[in-house]
């Protein structure tokens, strides 16, 4: 399955407060397309919501192991707008 579909579920399920469910749908994104910076942002972000601080800090040191300005786009967007999925398509490990 495309990673898309479980992201658009985690933005739902977390703006419902459904914290777990979100947390799910994210790993289930991550999972499917595992170098995507919107899916990792998000999914650091619903294991921050769960209390799970480590695992929310090794997904946004992922992120910020990246260079370039459409990481740090990716990044601002994906924690300060609460934006789910990752419109830029930048890449875990692309430049």
């Amino acid at each position: 399955l495309a990673a898309e579909p479980y992201a658009h579920m985690g933005l739902s399920r977390s703006s419902q407060k459904k914290y777990d469910e979100a947390l799910a749908y994210w790993l289930k994104a991550v999972k499917n397309d595992p170098e995507d910076i919107g899916y990792r942002v998000n999914l650091g972000r619903a294991y921050a919501q769960v209390g799970q601080k480590d695992e929310a800090l090794a997904q946004w040191e992922a992120v910020l192991s990246c260079s370039g300005v459409r990481v740090r786009t990716a990044v601002r967007t994906g924690l300060g707008a609460g934006n789910g999925t990752s419109q830029n398509r930048s890449r875990v490990g692309a430049s």
